[in-house]
């Protein structure tokens, strides 16, 4: 008898060390899919719209005006240019620990009305939805998040420590 109380425990703590072991934590929500991470990492190195590696360099790790950043800062559109200069040659990192820093407190939600707002200049109005999600889907992969089943919508709106594991 004593043996069939503990049973609820024992699968408790088997689910807790499976979910560990599949990369999620219990407590550390999924927002996204693995699918749009990669399509996000694919729209990243395709660059079509130079919107994101101009300015946060190939990396996404933002520009600090070191002169071997990529791509240089002279290969940029006057327009891109400016924008870094006016900066004084710094321009946010999109992925890693500067990001979350800077974003962890804020949500996905947010997040995606950043990009829509940030991307609309460079692209001549702006970012279909969905590519504007797999991308903020590849940015946080990037930064530690672990993809789950559901997919980042429009009204996806978690905050983006609890899907890192930052501060």
């Amino acid at each position: 008898m004593r043996s069939l109380r503990l049973l609820p425990i024992l699968a408790l703590v088997i689910a807790g060390g499976v979910s560990t072991l599949a990369g999620q934590s219990p407590d550390r929500p999924a927002a996204f899919t693995a699918d749009q991470a990669a399509a996000g990492r694919v729209e990243v190195q395709k660059n079509s719209f130079g919107a994101c590696t101009n300015c946060h360099t190939t990396t996404l790790t933002g520009r600090h005006g070191d002169a071997a950043e990529l791509p240089p800062l002279g290969s940029l559109s006057e327009s891109d240019q400016k924008l870094i200069v006016g900066n004084g040659g710094n321009v946010p990192a999109l992925v890693g620990p500067q990001f979350i820093a800077r974003w962890g407190r804020r949500t996905t939600k947010d997040l995606n009305r950043e990009f829509q707002e940030r991307f609309a200049p460079a692209t001549g109005g702006g970012l279909a939805a969905e590519t504007r999600l797999d991308l903020i889907a590849d940015c946080l992969q990037s930064s530690g998040a672990v993809p789950g089943t559901q997919p980042l919508t429009l009204a996806t709106d978690v905050e983006i420590r609890t899907l890192t594991g930052g501060q």
